[in-house]
């Protein structure tokens, strides 16, 4: 793995980049670029990084701002808009950097709905997007009373944090996962109040909007999943051009961290082997006919 930072375009704070590279002497087929979950990091990817790497992918994993080892106020943001622009600025980085290879954004939770929602803000030109139990939809229903407080105090006091009271142990059904979510010391569990109303600004936006959403995509969905509500997703994916969903019976919050982690990863490189197979043929034709 090798590690540098960029500079994000929004306010210049420190990004943080893991990367991980194919075997020596491997043809490059593309980018695998992770967009992980809330009060996560990009190294919590580092076992999905060996299985794309493994299939001749670029792996990239960047912390979000406020997140691991970025700069910014932990669990703070002024809108998802900066994270949907720093995301962007990692991929620039590492098509720069890769000879402009094809990139594929792989987000999980609140790296779920920012992917979702740089992909509908503005033309990314990623080759594909992978979508892992999206926040497009919260999986219970927060007492009322809080939520109005979280919206009056994100006038008054902006940079507030709380307790995100994340039930850890919904993450997965692996107790050895929970352990290593818990003893993680580059893990948070604070959230802003500007934070809380950016979230929900950003799932307004994206609601009703699968029949925009760029293709193709492959959604990642676990049926137990006691965080995200997977049933949200699967209607955007319904409305989604060029849309495969892959639904894990059983599984909680993070499918490729739980009991169908290979399930997972076989879907996963099926999808990347057909979408880079697809657009190879196209180059073909196009080269062709010129």
């Amino acid at each position: 793995m090798e590690t540098h930072e960029i500079t994000s375009p929004v306010d210049g704070i420190s990004l943080f980049v893991r990367t991980w590279m194919p075997p020596e002497g491997t043809t490059l087929k593309g980018i695998v670029q992770f967009n992980h979950g809330l009060g996560e990091h990009g190294g919590r990817y580092e076992r999905m990084a060996g299985v794309v790497t493994a299939e001749g992918f670029v792996a990239v994993a960047a912390d979000h701002r406020g997140h691991g080892r970025s700069g910014g106020l932990r669990g703070h943001t002024e809108g998802f808009e900066q994270f949907a622009q720093d995301v962007a600025a990692v991929m620039a980085d590492a098509k720069a950097k890769h000879g402009d290879l094809p990139v594929y954004q792989y987000g999980h939770s609140m790296g779920g709905i920012i992917t979702v929602l740089g992909n509908l803000i503005a033309s990314t030109g990623a080759a594909g997007l992978i979508i892992s139990n999206p926040s497009l939809g919260v999986a219970f229903d927060p007492p009322r009373l809080k939520v109005a407080a979280g919206r009056l105090l994100a006038k008054l006091l902006p940079r507030l944090r709380l307790d995100n009271e994340l039930k850890v142990e919904q993450i997965s059904r692996d107790p050895e996962e929970v352990e290593k979510y818990k003893n993680d010391p580059l893990v948070h569990r604070l959230i802003s109040t500007r934070w809380f109303t950016s979230f929900e600004a950003a799932q307004e936006a994206c609601k009703g909007r699968g029949k925009d959403f760029p293709g193709p995509s492959l959604w990642l969905l676990s049926t137990k999943d006691a965080i995200c509500d997977h049933t949200k997703s699967l209607a955007f994916a319904a409305d989604a051009p060029n849309a495969d969903v892959v639904k894990f019976e059983g599984a909680f919050h993070e499918p490729h961290n739980d009991l169908c982690r290979e399930e997972l990863e076989q879907a996963v490189t099926a999808w990347l082997g057909n979408v880079t197979q697809q657009a190879e043929t196209v180059r073909y034709d196009e080269a062709a006919e010129a």
